[in-house]
């Protein structure tokens, strides 16, 4: 699913109708809050999210925090997620517990 360059500022639709969902393109909005990805860890399938241009991308580290909350992603803003990050993220979920 492409909801790119739309304005959104949130992700109100909860994409319940499609669990099989493996690919979401939200770059180019308005998303400050990078909390909004909590909305998308239902989506057990989801393995590939872009996310860049949104106001959110600069916030330090908001790469390996996207990944701390979706940690099954195998690929985020076209980059394949390495060992490295995965790890990093892993270590930042344990401390925010």
């Amino acid at each position: 699913i492409d909801v790119s360059h739309n304005y959104l500022t949130s992700l109100d639709y909860s994409f319940k109708d499609f669990p099989e969902l493996k690919t979401l393109y939200v770059h180019c909005n308005f998303i400050v809050d990078l909390a909004e990805l909590e909305k998308l860890k239902h989506l057990a399938k989801l393995k590939t999210l872009n996310i860049h241009g949104n106001p959110f991308a600069a916030i330090p580290n908001f790469r390996i925090l996207a990944i701390s909350i979706l940690p099954d992603l195998k690929k985020l803003d076209s980059v394949l997620i390495s060992k490295k990050e995965r790890d990093n993220a892993i270590f930042i979920r344990s401390q925010t517990k």
